[in-house]
């Protein structure tokens, strides 16, 4: 959202935890103003509503918008399970974008 005098670095980690994994994309820019990063989340919340009450097809809605497309095909894949959180990374170095999945507790 926001241009650098650096070069633009893109961070890719994942790991797994007892309760789940998680995959961080993350860059090194300015970040994303707060009003568009929480548009996009009150997007992917009506979007997993969409999903899980209405059972309106998510693939029909998309537009095929890249945040918004990855967040609808993650949610087609891994339902309630899935985490996908967006925001400015940890002290502003730029925005992040976190996707995972919890594990299911077995019965």
């Amino acid at each position: 959202y926001h241009e650098t005098d650096e070069n633009m670095e893109i961070t890719i980690t994942g790991k797994s935890e007892g309760t789940g994994w998680m995959v961080t994309v993350e860059d090194n820019g300015g970040g994303a103003p707060e009003d568009k990063a929480r548009a996009l989340r009150d997007r992917f919340e009506e979007i997993r509503e969409n999903y899980r009450i209405l059972s309106i097809s998510t693939e029909a809605e998309m537009g095929g918008i890249g945040l918004t497309n990855t967040f609808a095909r993650c949610l087609l894949l891994f339902g309630d399970d899935l985490i996908f959180e967006i925001g400015n990374a940890q002290d502003n170095r730029g925005f992040e974008v976190k996707i995972g999945e919890k594990k299911r507790s077995r019965s």
